[in-house]
């Protein structure tokens, strides 16, 4: 049983992968399982939460010979076929060691048991929808930031998928602000799924990396999600038993005051204020509204100063104030790709609402920072 390779070839296999070991402790999750036999090379990670699959057909620059399997840590064959600069050569000579050969490298590494190893799922049933690569990387880039990242509340560790009359709605909270989106789709199935963060950030990083085609489709079941990016590379996910709220019915607040200004000024000037905020506090800045204008002042502070911004607005209501995280309301400004948003003042919890000036396709929502 052998393996010969171009070293390029191994090299972006085991370092597209690597990621995932590396998250994980035990055998299973800090290992690559690989299985082969004359037409192609599998390799496998799962560290608990998202398990991947890649294939390397046979071709000119890999041939196999035999056929067989063995699993090995994860981070000695990759760091080891990083420094190669020849051919590789892998065979395994005996049980419990796999050789490991490049020019005058010579290499014996000890194999782990692969008997702990759960067969790779499959699903061949589910909901289907289809999503786009640029899809998928909008989804990550205006709304993924705002999931939960602290493990004591694991039902806001996730990104909701839910479907509703042919529209896909994707939603994250950490309880202190919602991140939403809406996308059209061409079907009308009925789907309530949550991704974990941790799983769809390696969707996300596995979409950047493997080429993929036009539309993605992503196999809903009850506990888990099943995605072929490519000819190539199948990633399945667990999908959470948790309860995730419907964060929806909370953005359809009704608004006390409206008020329309220039995106990039906003975020300069909020940016400026958190240059003068104490880094070892949460930087905030209070928000007020009044006839035609938006003021930004930071808090004040012995040790840094103070800041104070006035920006021109369009203004619809009375005059309102309230604190805010300045990293919440930047990470929403800059998800939104018009040149122009819309902030609305809730009269319910003194939450605000951001999203673009004419459209509602994507929607932050943010409560008030109460400062001790």
């Amino acid at each position: 049983m052998k393996i010969i390779a171009d070293h390029k070839i191994l090299q972006e296999c085991f370092e597209q992968l690597s990621k995932i070991p590396y998250a994980g402790r035990g055998p299973v999750q800090s290992s690559f399982l690989i299985v082969f036999d004359e037409n192609k090379l599998e390799v496998f990670v799962d560290d608990g939460y998202v398990a991947i699959k890649k294939t390397i057909p046979t071709s000119e620059k890999i041939k196999i010979t035999g056929a067989g399997k063995f699993m090995v840590k994860a981070y000695i064959l990759n760091e080891l076929i990083k420094s190669f600069s020849d051919t590789v050569e892998i065979s395994l000579p005996e049980e419990k060691v796999v050789c490991l050969n490049s020019g005058n490298s010579k290499n014996q590494i000890n194999l782990i048991s692969s008997e702990s190893w759960s067969e790779f799922p499959h699903l061949s049933t589910g909901v289907e929808i289809k999503i786009s690569a640029d899809q998928i990387r909008s989804i990550n880039n205006q709304v993924a930031f705002a999931a939960e990242k602290q493990e004591a509340r694991e039902i806001y560790q996730g990104i909701n998928f839910r479907t509703k009359d042919g529209i896909l709605a994707i939603a994250a909270t950490d309880n202190q602000r919602i991140a939403y989106k809406k996308i059209s789709l061409n079907t009308s199935v009925q789907i309530d799924a949550t991704i974990p963060a941790r799983s769809f950030a390696e969707i996300y990083r596995q979409i950047t990396i493997e080429p993929t085609q036009q539309e993605i489709v992503f196999i809903f079941e009850e506990t888990q999600l099943s995605i072929q990016l490519s000819p190539n590379v199948t990633i399945v996910s667990q999908l959470s038993q948790e309860n995730y709220p419907d964060v929806g019915e909370h953005i359809n607040l009704i608004p006390m005051t409206t008020v329309t200004c220039d995106k990039k000024q906003l975020i300069r000037a909020l940016n400026r204020i958190s240059i003068v905020c104490d880094r070892e506090l949460l930087p905030s800045t209070k928000i007020t509204i009044s006839s035609n204008q938006i003021s930004l002042a930071s808090p004040k502070n012995m040790q840094t100063g103070f800041s104070e911004e006035i920006i021109e607005a369009q203004v619809n209501g009375k005059t309102q104030s309230a604190s805010l995280r300045i990293k919440f309301i930047l990470q929403a400004i800059q998800s939104i790709e018009g040149e122009r948003i819309k902030i609305e003042f809730s009269a319910d919890n003194g939450a605000i609402i951001i999203h673009e000036e004419n459209k509602k396709d994507i929607v932050h929502l943010i409560l008030p920072f109460w400062e001790h």
